[in-house]
């Protein structure tokens, strides 16, 4: 992805959440912080596959499913 992470600042989180991403899914995303909520996870999880993080994915999925 040209530009990389920086280059979503300001951008809308595309879990239609209409906050931004950096205060949305990014902090998940990034490890700063857990999902609170399943609603949380999964929001965090369609941006990761927007994204193309397939690693955050991946990590996300039940250890029985991986």
């Amino acid at each position: 992805m040209e530009g990389g992470p920086s280059s979503f600042i300001g951008m809308n989180c595309p879990c239609l959440s209409e906050k931004s991403l950096v205060e949305c899914c990014e902090p998940i995303l990034k490890g700063v912080r857990k999902a609170e909520t399943a609603e949380q996870l999964m929001r965090a999880r369609y941006v990761a596959f927007t994204q193309v993080n397939m690693d955050f994915v991946q990590e996300t999925h039940h250890p029985k499913t991986r």
